[in-house]
């Protein structure tokens, strides 16, 4: 099993990774930022066409073309996705699905049918939504409370009444703002470090 570095110089390197490397760091606030709308697209695709062939399958003619049309559509947004890591993570995801052997058209529909990771794409597809959702709420809720707070004391003095007023206190220019600055550089690494972690999750 491989050893892991926790020396101070190694987990410093870690911590100001971000700051060293701007444009990765940009990258990765934009992998979560794009996550919910294509996440939305996906979730709306997906199940909008499992539905409409379900619905056909008391006419079973009918809903042949439509399922046909949902497979290449989970596929197609599967791979969308996977482009999404590549580009702006540079994580490689192999495509799952092992390329079609049949010859009819028929036999290549049921096929895609018998293909389980065909179907874990469309799960994907409606899984992602809700989830994308979570990271992005969670990363830009703590990079914007954190930004907020690590520039405290440079507004502090001229928000109204001169200080910053939470719920049962209220934050003055001086020490308490220098504290909270601290907190928000802290919660700043706490977002980049969610930020690769809904990334690569």
């Amino acid at each position: 099993m491989p050893t892991v570095d926790r020396t101070m110089p190694t987990i410093l390197r870690t911590t100001v990774r971000p700051w060293t490397d701007p444009a990765r760091l940009w990258r990765e606030l934009c992998h979560v930022a794009v996550g919910p709308v294509t996440g939305a697209v996906s979730f709306t695709l997906v199940v909008g066409l499992v539905a409409t062939t379900t619905g056909l399958l008391i006419a079973f003619p009918l809903a042949l073309p439509v399922a046909w049309v949902m497979y290449a559509v989970g596929h197609a947004l599967a791979g969308l996705d996977r482009s999404r890591f590549v580009s702006l993570l540079g994580l490689e995801l192999a495509d799952p699905v092992p390329p079609l052997r049949s010859t009819g058209w028929l036999a290549r529909l049921k096929e895609r049918t018998l293909c389980w990771p065909r179907w874990k794409e469309m799960l994907h597809g409606v899984a992602a939504l809700p989830v994308e959702l979570v990271a992005f709420g969670l990363v830009f809720g703590v990079w914007c409370g954190s930004l907020a707070l690590l520039g405290l004391p440079a507004y502090a003095g001229s928000l109204p009444g001169g200080s910053a007023k939470f719920w049962l206190f209220e934050i003055t220019p001086g020490p308490g703002a220098w504290s909270l600055a601290v907190v928000g550089l802290v919660g700043v690494v706490i977002g980049w470090l969610l930020g690769r972690r809904s990334g690569r999750g």
